[in-house]
Formats: structure tokens, C-alpha cells, sequence
């Protein structure tokens, strides 16, 4: 099983990937393959199986578009702009969260 976690450099898609990883298997299934998105390369995951870190900025259809080729098979969208940053760039707030 491939899971992609979108905003796998943050603070919950971090503590996601290091439960994943220690855990090995998602609802029965044996994990084969982290992938990690995130603005900036996250940080890695020690894990069994292979862990992939992509930068990736969700704002742009083209970044997206190039993370979601792969075969995946679970996506955990996690990605968010906080709300102060939010407020003050209400654009990116709103394609972001």
C-alpha cells in the first residue's frame, strides 16, 4: 500500500508518518511506500519501507498533478495555512484550506 501524506512536514502529518511507520499496515494492509508533501521537503521518516519527501506547493495544479502520478492508493490531506496567516493572505488561505 502507497499513502500519500499532503503537508507531511507539519506538526500531524509528521506524528501520522511516525505512527504509520511504526504500525507498518493501515486497516489490514502490509504499507510499502511513504510519500511525504510538503512546501518544503519534510523532515524523513525512519520506517521498513521506502519513504519518498517531495516539496510540493498544493497551490499550484502543476505541483499537485506531478505527486499524484504515482499509484497511491491512501491520501491524508493535511496541508493547511494557519489562521492568522490566513487572514492576511485570504487568497492562499482559501486555495490552501
Amino acid at each position: 500500500m502507497h499513502i500519500l501524506i499532503i503537508g507531511g512536514g507539519g506538526v500531524v502529518g509528521q506524528k501520522l508518518a511516525h505512527s504509520l511507520a511504526k504500525r507498518c499496515e493501515l486497516r489490514g494492509q502490509a504499507i510499502s511506500k511513504i510519500t511525504l508533501a510538503d512546501i518544503a521537503d519534510p523532515a524523513m521518516v525512519d520506517a521498513p519501507f521506502e519513504v519518498a519527501c517531495v516539496a510540493c506547493d498544493i497551490s499550484q495544479p502543476d505541483s499537485v498533478e506531478a505527486i499524484l502520478g504515482a499509484d497511491i492508493d491512501v491520501i491524508y490531506h493535511l496541508a493547511a495555512i494557519v489562521s492568522a496567516h490566513a487572514e492576511e493572505d485570504f487568497d492562499a488561505g482559501l486555495s490552501i484550506n
